[in-house]
């Protein structure tokens, strides 16, 4: 079960359909070893940004099935104890599809023996900068210093520690995100989204978070001249 955040607010930051997308597929198969299956985006059309975004997606999805098959166990012993194959599946979520921003994720549902498998998500934003297609970073939407990546860590822990299950958050064991939690979002046409993976914010049980930040709740430290501040007034 994925835990979400404010379902009413996520809701309004659904997928849109500004620029089209199709999908190719990347499976491999070595039974009894390991199943492989991989959702890439490939939006269609010639912009920079979106030549830009479609070898960034698929470069991250082969790097990603690459290393999985890599970590599989070369000791015929270590094999032998895996009962089950492993397994890896990758599926996307677009949450802003414009012709100048581009904002998604992958959720990759893996395992590689033990007791359970694993959740893990993998965003990206992409948009044009300075004339220059790149993929962004919470620093290029907030603007700079530590006070404002605290505003943003500070407002997602207050809405977790209102969730069940989001334990390390009430205990008070989680009291700021890290660099890469803070990293770990994508962008909507009402605010971010912050994915968290199972552990990051309470027990395996408890499943992986997915928090909605409204741009309104922290307009007064995004980049006026930024890609939000375009998403916002496209918005009004």
């Amino acid at each position: 079960m994925i835990r979400t955040v404010l379902l009413l607010a996520l809701s309004l930051t659904g997928p849109t359909t500004h620029v089209r997308v199709k999908y190719r597929k990347i499976q491999k198969v070595d039974e009894p070893k390991y199943e492989v299956s991989a959702a890439v985006p490939m939006f269609v059309g010639k912009s920079a940004l979106i030549t830009f975004a479609n070898a960034a997606l698929s470069k991250n999805a082969e790097m990603g099935v690459h290393d999985f098959i890599a970590a599989y166990p070369s000791d015929p012993f270590e094999e032998a104890a895996s009962h089950l194959p492993y397994t890896y599946d990758a599926k996307v979520t677009i949450t802003l599809s414009e012709s100048n921003v581009i904002s998604l994720y992958s959720t990759v549902n893996g395992y590689t023996g033990g007791a359970h498998g694993m959740t893990s998500f993998r965003p990206h934003t992409f948009a044009v900068l300075k004339g220059k297609a790149a993929e962004l970073r919470l620093a290029d939407l907030v603007m700079p210093g530590k006070a404002a990546t605290d505003r943003i860590s500070k407002n997602v822990l207050a809405k977790l520690s209102k969730v069940e299950g989001a334990d390390l958050v009430k205990s008070g064991q989680v009291t700021a995100l890290t660099k890469d939690q803070l990293e770990s979002f994508v962008l909507g046409r009402q605010g971010f989204i912050f994915l968290f993976a199972p552990y990051d914010m309470g027990p395996y049980s408890a499943g992986p978070f997915k928090v909605f930040v409204p741009y309104a709740d922290v307009d007064d430290i995004l980049r006026k001249d930024g890609p939000v501040t375009s998403i916002i007034r496209a918005s009004d």
